[in-house]
């Protein structure tokens, strides 16, 4: 045998090694440990007779490492193989609007899935799938047909969308067909849906938290200020609680083009409280009015509605006493909080990111992240005491789906407080449910 020749060179050193060493590795792995020893007795043995040729000696080890190293890649891909035969695979549908694609949302629902599957605790004999479709922001038409599609191909739960009026055409085909539809938007209707898990906040709620924000800090005069007109019904309790009728409430509606308008007529009027609801994307332009039209200070308090005001750059506020309040639903300085946000970090692709430039996380895609857990944690109790059935419906059927109604039965099912104690750290959102946050003379501090 040649053994200046490459191609002989794997052969060659199988060869020396000892007759049954698959087996034997098999059944033992520590006996890697015998075939180190035994191939680098075999090379020395080469060494001793072929004198000084260093750099045949050296091929060898070599080549002894690449194989060694294939031989324990191919053993670890043996058992992957083997362990996903025994994994049985569950498709998730979630639907993004087209400016949501590669956002932190939908990043953040590929990273929950990805932590799941990778960390085999919460379903150790279940692969989670995903099939992601995108539909455009105003037709329903559309949004309804890319759902449709994902229930042939065999989704068992359906993601999104975090739009209020595509979430709405999304929850009726769930609904008649029994899938459970997992979202995490803003939603008015206040009546119970059978197979809707929801982990935003419910408006009524805010508005209670809305309403004792102000009359703990006892305003007689304050301003409601909306984008939207769904803001306006967001806020519509507000002006209708009894509480509301002992104080003057100015309701005005702007948009970029008005802020300046709108912020100056409640500085002459000397309305210094004012809950602001506008879109983010624009609430950098509202803040920069703020400051040209100097009602920056302690005299004035800001209620926002948004459950990111951490995530903006309030800098040139910290020095001139104004008050700044908002609701946030991530303590980003919980540890177990802080964990996950740093393997969010090592997981985003490069060019997109999860977290912002202050590594803090928004509330929505928080509360995606949590749905799927939410959801994997739901799918573990029904495996404990029985197999789900795959879903095998269509739209045009209109048949519901048979395991659709256990499955989002022992979702609803689940005592949140308890999850959240056993795995505090798999979970974002519901961790810290409603947190007034506060930025006030000397800047940011939480209001216990």
């Amino acid at each position: 045998m040649s053994h200046g020749s490459l191609e002989n060179w794997p052969i060659y050193l199988v060869a020396r090694w000892p007759r049954g060493w698959e087996s034997r590795f098999e059944s033992n792995p520590e006996n890697y440990c015998a075939l180190v020893h035994v191939t680098c007795v075999q090379i020395l043995h080469l060494r001793r007779r072929g004198g000084r040729n260093g750099g045949y000696i050296f091929r060898e080890l070599l080549l002894f490492g690449l194989v060694f190293r294939e031989i324990i890649d191919i053993r670890d891909g043996k058992d992957r193989a083997l362990d996903m035969m025994y994994r049985r695979a569950l498709v998730l549908g979630a639907i993004f609007t087209h400016d949501q694609k590669d956002s932190s949302t939908e990043l953040a629902f590929k990273y929950a899935v990805y932590k799941i599957n990778k960390e085999r605790l919460i379903l150790p004999k279940t692969t989670l799938e995903y099939d992601i479709q995108y539909v455009p922001k105003d037709d329903s038409f559309h949004a309804s047909k890319k759902a449709c599609q994902q229930v042939k191909y065999g989704v068992q739960a359906v993601f999104g969308p975090s739009d209020p009026i595509l979430g709405q055409h999304i929850h009726s085909i769930c609904d008649a067909l029994d899938i459970p539809h997992l979202e995490a938007r803003l939603d008015l209707d206040t009546e119970a849906k059978e197979f809707s898990i929801n982990l935003y906040p419910a408006q009524s709620l805010l508005n209670a938290a809305y309403q004792d924000i102000m009359e703990f800090l006892n305003w007689t005069k304050v301003a409601i200020i909306y984008e939207d007109d769904y803001g306006l019904v967001k806020l519509r309790e507000l002006v209708r609680s009894p509480k509301s009728q002992e104080m003057e409430v100015n309701l005005r509606q702007a948009d970029p083009d008005s802020y300046r308008q709108v912020l100056s007529e409640m500085k002459s009027k000397e309305i210094r409280n004012l809950i602001v609801d506008t879109r983010p994307e624009h609430m950098h332009h509202f803040l920069r009015m703020i400051l040209q039209l100097q009602m920056n200070d302690y005299k004035y308090h800001y209620l926002f509605t948004t459950f990111d005001i951490e995530t903006f750059d309030l800098e040139d506020f910290k020095y001139n006493f104004v008050n700044i309040t908002a609701f946030r639903l991530v303590d980003a300085e919980d540890v177990g909080v802080r964990g996950i946000l740093r393997d969010m970090e090592r997981y985003q692709p490069s060019g997109n990111t999860i977290l912002n430039k202050s590594r803090v996380i928004q509330a929505e895609p928080a509360l995606m992240y949590d749905s799927v857990q939410v959801f994997a944690i739901g799918l573990r109790t029904l495996e404990q005491s029985h197999a789900l059935r795959p879903a095998n419906i269509s739209c045009e059927m209109e048949h519901p789906w048979d395991g659709g109604l256990s499955l989002i039965n022992y979702i609803n099912s689940l005592d949140l407080t308890s999850i959240l104690g056993q795995n505090a750290r798999s979970y974002l959102s519901l961790k810290s449910n409603l947190d007034p946050t506060c930025t006030p003379k000397t800047g940011t501090k939480i209001v216990h």
